[in-house]
Order: structure tokens, then C-alpha cells, then sequence
């Protein structure tokens, strides 16, 4: 299980969230919402270690992720940014390699197990067809994809997904929700950032709410997505329907 402890982020001087206490568990999809410029990235960062917190610190069983390695630390929790060009035009193939990473010593080749691994997770993923194409030349839908096979090629238990559906069409969100769900049923704990309620609504364990430097509120979905709340942290003047989901109507 993954925690943290009374988490504080920010910059220098300057606070963006304070106290953060939140668990994610094996299976569990847990959905951070907030409107920007709350800390989510911020958040993601501190989590990671690319950031130091400012109090408070985060956990895998117990250990606080301080105290890993950077390989150590690989094999736990696999980060899934949002789908970008990247500097090198590699093949999606060489992309998912990337992965592992973790389980090469310096000035090492990628073995056949690795080259395996990556054959098994594209035809898993129903995308060995693109396979020798380059990463930059592939629509948005599927660099998401891609990234997401990477994480897998990993072996980390835990994802932590940037607004992994975020600029893709409605066609393709479905297909990485999709995805999402399938690794959690594999026993994955995911963490993703969303600008969607219904994706948290439909498609999570769990749910954390971002607002004013905090943890707003926090537990299962249905009970946390109020119509109120959602009105209060996105400055709302509509009435809002989510009797199924979240419709935008007349006040």
C-alpha cells in the first residue's frame, strides 16, 4: 500500500497543499480531482521525488519512498504523463524497452525476455501493429496507449497517470478508461489526475478532491461528488444532473 503522511507540497516558500493523507491499495483506482492550479501536478511530483516535500512524507509498506533507490523505486510505481512528442523519434517498441530500465545494469542490451515482454504487452493491449512506428508519427490515442504499455513492460504494482485521457476523443478516452479498469482487476493500484467527474464517478475505487490548499474531501466516489461540491470547486452557477452522471443544465 502506498500512503502519505500529513504530505505538504510546494515551492520554496510557497505552499500548494497541505496535510495530504491518502492511501492507494493493490486494485484500487483512485481519482484526484480539482480545478487548475490547485497542486495536482504539484502533488504528483512530490509523490515521485522529483519534488521535495515541504512536511510530511509518503510510504510503500511502511518504507518511506525516501529511502529507495531510483531502481528500487521503478519497480513500485511506473509514471504515465500525458501523450507528447518526445526529443528522439524512437519506435513505439523502443519507447516500451525504456521500461525496463530498472532491471538493466549500465552498458546492457535489452535481453530476449525484455523484447518478449514488450510482444506480449502490445498484443495484450491490441496494439502490436504498431510496433516499428515512430512514436512522434502515431495520433494521441495512441501514445497514451503506448505510455501505458511502457508502465506495464515496468512491472511496477502502482501507476500514477497524468490526466491520461486528457486533448483525446471520446472514442479513445473509452478505450484508455478501458485499460485502466483491466489493470486494476490485474491487481494494479492507479492514481490519475482527471478534469472529468464521470470518469472518477464510473471509473474509480475511490476519489480525492483538491481545493484551497487542501484535501477537500476524500472516500467513494458516490458519496463524495455531490452536486454541491461540484459546483463549489469549479465556481458553478448550473444546476447539475448526476442522478447517472454529471449534465450541465438550467439553473
Amino acid at each position: 500500500m502506498i500512503e502519505t503522511k500529513d504530505l505538504t507540497c510546494g515551492y520554496k516558500n510557497k505552499t500548494l497543499l497541505s496535510k495530504i493523507n491518502l492511501s492507494l491499495e493493490e486494485g484500487e483506482i483512485l481519482s484526484i480531482l480539482g480545478p487548475n492550479g490547485v497542486g495536482k501536478t504539484t502533488f504528483y511530483k512530490t509523490v515521485l521525488g522529483f519534488v521535495p516535500a515541504q512536511l510530511g512524507f509518503v510510504t510503500y509498506n511502511k518504507k518511506r519512498l525516501t529511502e529507495l533507490s531510483v531502481k528500487s523505486l521503478a519497480k513500485i510505481i511506473a509514471y504515465v504523463p500525458q501523450a507528447s512528442k518526445i526529443m528522439f523519434n524512437f519506435s513505439v517498441s523502443d519507447v516500451m524497452l525504456m521500461g525496463r530500465y530498472a532491471y538493466m545494469e549500465k552498458f546492457t542490451m535489452p535481453t530476449e525476455s525484455d523484447e518478449r515482454l514488450v510482444e506480449d504487452v502490445l498484443n495484450t493491449l491490441g496494439i502490436e501493429h504498431l510496433r516499428c512506428n515512430k512514436f512522434n508519427q502515431i495520433s494521441g490515442g495512441e501514445q497514451q496507449m503506448v505510455l501505458i504499455a511502457r508502465a506495464m513492460v515496468q512491472g511496477a504494482k502502482y501507476f500514477i497517470m497524468d490526466e491520461p485521457t486528457a486533448n483525446l476523443d471520446f472514442g479513445n478516452q473509452l478505450k484508455v478508461l478501458q485499460v485502466i479498469e483491466d489493470l486494476s482487476q490485474l491487481g494494479k493500484g492507479i492514481m490519475m489526475t482527471t478534469h472529468e467527474p464521470n470518469h472518477a464517478l464510473h471509473h474509480s475505487t475511490k476519489t480525492a478532491v483538491f481545493y484551497d490548499s487542501s484535501m477537500y474531501q476524500y472516500g467513494n466516489p458516490r458519496t463524495v461528488l455531490t452536486e454541491d461540491l461540484i459546483r463549489e470547486i469549479y465556481h458553478l452557477d448550473q444546476k447539475i444532473d448526476i442522478k447517472n452522471k454529471f449534465n450541465l443544465g438550467s439553473a
